[in-house]
């Protein structure tokens, strides 16, 4: 079965379950270190993170994924504030990472709401999970 490790914030796990649960096995990790330690052990199929993780250390494990070989998909999330200039060091680096995707579910929400925006990261990991290309936008822009 694949698996999909979520490293972001631990209220998510209702948006994850009802969006994409079904997918895949869902692992939550609490830290950085947690979530080091569960891909060494089993790599996921894929590893879905905010910026903000564990204090905003997500990027930390990005040269383990790469490494891994484990596809990555960055949320961008509400409650992430960055000046603009950062935010493009961070897509930049991200993307040398071999990242697979960059989401913005702030503009998702705003654009469609909780449902459109739960539809629009489905669409995201299906695509990564089986194939396919998304229809929605996962670039770096």
């Amino acid at each position: 079965m694949k698996t999909i490790l979520i490293v972001g914030d631990p209220n998510s796990r209702d948006f994850v379950n009802r969006a994409y649960g079904d997918l895949a096995e869902a692992i939550f990790a609490s830290s950085v270190e947690e979530a080091k330690t569960l891909i060494a052990k089993s790599p996921p199929s894929l590893v879905i993170g905010t910026l903000a993780f564990d204090e905003s250390r997500f990027l930390t494990l990005l040269p383990l994924t790469e490494a891994s070989q484990v596809k990555v998909v960055v949320v961008d999330c509400p409650y992430t504030f960055m000046k603009d200039e950062a935010l493009q060091l961070v897509k930049s680096y991200a993307k040398e990472m071999n990242v697979a995707a960059w989401w913005d579910m702030r503009l998702a929400l705003a654009k469609a709401g909780a449902e459109g925006a739960a539809r629009e990261i489905r669409e995201i990991v299906e695509n990564l999970l089986f194939g396919g290309s998304p229809t929605v936008s996962t670039e770096f822009s």
